[in-house]
């Protein structure tokens, strides 16, 4: 049967457009004072909701430490926050922010002594500084933490040093929160005293962490919720299990982290001493002498409301605080990849936005002739993968495809689970027939992955090889006819095309002969 397949031309984007797309918008900044570290975070906000980090730095503050011996900050403290709050000005000025917001949480919160603390901050770098409510806290974590997560309900936990807030949410909206003094410094300070922790300290823990949670009667986890976890401890948890799994993918964000495995990790940490500790791969070294506690207090919250996995967010309370300014609540999950997705692909001078929407509105339209068992998941990769395709030429015209699939896996795609950063990687380097292996790609891509993404992978070399055919203002009438052996394409376009490599390809994806006529 032939049926005629049009790949409908996008109009181009006026130059008002496209210079206002290229204009470099005002950084911001935000200073955060945790109860374990300080941290600083300057971005641009390249989309609405899609931020870019111009720069960042970090500083043990160990704030909760001090706090649990006294209940006010020493001197030394409050020497050691200015310290460090006068370095991430100095900065915050680099970048061109004069004023960055400043934010303290639990440990300051706390203080008895913590007006003194402001006004010393204030006395001596002329910043102000914000002291979040345990609500506050609660609500921009969410915010940051939930953005470029593709997770509609359930729970989400900021483990910090000093408190774990806990939210519950439904359809990407915080429904209630909560705040306990259940942070990593403070409850490895306060209960396991010796080095290594003995069994005795470990159970006081763990009972404490657990009356603390049974108190607050959380309902149980929905069959379609889920857990997101953010904070310093979750990654470096995370670090740890990647470490250990010879995990594909570099990013955080996302990463899946089963309970099964987060108790493999405290039973491998907790009998170390500290200087042992510190060695893990993957574990911050000034973290080592309260990753325990907080592992433990993870593993405790998780088994309280019955959830088998958490998601782990890269970001949390300083990107809730900016992206909170401009969009007060999260956008849905496909609002958020597509505004993330073509943020990335326009910084790329190669990247033409009109031929890239031309030739995935034509692989999409192939993949139905061609390829109809497909699954979405599959199509929406081939999607993707047909609009970022030539980001690679930035690098390399003839090794596009492989320079496109790194830039992909190592992106900030907001909005992709680590699945299908895989798999959109997968596809693109295997439309340019550059190798590709399934086995290194665990545990997020198996072996039944291997036959549809390289069929994906060959539609979209087609789709790509006839857009490049296609004058700029014209639209591409392709038909297609089947039969048994065979896969005709015809179009005046294509009748000089002689497609040696792809009709290798395509039968070796297919099983069919792929012929080009009138």
């Amino acid at each position: 049967m032939t049926r005629p397949v049009r790949s409908k031309t996008a109009a181009p984007r006026s130059a008002g457009k496209r210079a206002a797309a290229h204009r470099v918008a005002p950084a911001r900044a935000v200073i955060d004072l945790g109860s374990n570290s300080g941290r600083v975070v300057v971005v641009r906000e390249m989309e609405p909701g899609v931020l870019e980090i111009v720069a960042d730095g970090r500083a043990p503050l160990r704030l909760a430490k001090d706090l649990n011996r006294s209940g006010t900050l020493s001197t030394e403290a409050i020497e050691r926050t200015i310290s460090a709050v006068r370095d991430f000005h100095r900065l915050t000025l680099g970048a061109g922010v004069k004023r960055p917001r400043v934010i303290a949480t639990s440990a300051i919160r706390e203080a008895a002594n913590a007006r003194e603390i402001v006004q010393a901050i204030r006395a001596a770098t002329g910043l102000r500084v914000e002291i979040l409510s345990g609500e506050e806290e609660a609500a921009y974590a969410f915010r940051g933490a939930i953005q470029g997560l593709p997770i509609e309900s359930g729970y989400m936990f900021d483990l910090g040093g000093g408190s774990l807030e806990i939210t519950r949410f439904a359809r990407r909206r915080l429904i209630d929160s909560w705040t306990l003094p259940l942070g990593s410094l403070r409850l490895s300070d306060r209960f396991l005293k010796s080095d290594p922790p003995t069994a005795r300290q470990v159970q006081r823990l763990r009972k404490h962490v657990d009356d603390a949670l049974r108190a607050l009667r959380l309902p149980k986890l929905e069959d379609d919720g889920q857990l997101i976890a953010t904070g310093g401890s979750v990654r470096n948890l995370a670090k740890i299990d990647r470490r250990d799994r010879n995990y594909p993918l570099e990013r955080l964000h996302g990463y899946a982290l089963p309970l099964a495995r987060l108790r493999s990790i405290v039973t491998r940490i907790t009998p170390h001493k500290l200087g042992a500790r510190a060695a893990i791969p993957g574990l911050n070294a000034d973290r080592a002498d309260s990753i325990v506690g907080g592992a433990i207090c993870l593993e405790v919250a998780m088994e309280r409301i019955g959830a088998k996995t958490l998601w782990v967010s890269g970001q949390g309370t300083r990107e809730g605080v900016l992206y909170s300014s401009s969009q007060p609540l999260a956008p849905a999950t496909r609002v958020v990849r597509d505004t993330a997705f073509l943020a990335t692909l326009r910084r790329f001078a190669s990247w033409d936005e009109r031929q890239a929407r031309r030739r995935a509105e034509l692989a999409l339209v192939l993949c139905r002739r061609i390829f109809p068992a497909a699954s979405p998941e599959l199509r929406e990769t081939l999607r993707l993968g047909a609009l970022a395709l030539d980001v690679g030429r930035s690098v390399d015209y003839y090794n596009r495809h492989r320079h496109a699939g790194w830039i992909l896996r190592n992106a900030d795609l907001a909005g992709l689970t680590a699945r299908e950063v895989s798999l959109l990687s997968a596809l693109v380097t295997l439309s340019g027939d550059e190798p590709v292996s399934f086995e290194l790609e665990r545990p997020l891509l198996g072996t039944s992955d291997s036959v549809p993404v390289r069929q994906a992978a060959v539609v979209l070399a087609i789709a790509d090889a006839i857009t490049d055919r296609c004058p700029p203002n014209a639209t591409a009438k392709v038909r297609v006819r089947q039969t048994a052996r065979a896969v005709w394409l015809s179009s005046p376009t294509l009748e000089a095309w002689r497609p040696r490599d792809l009709a290798v390809s395509f039968e070796r994806a297919f099983g069919r002969k792929l012929r080009i006529g009138r």
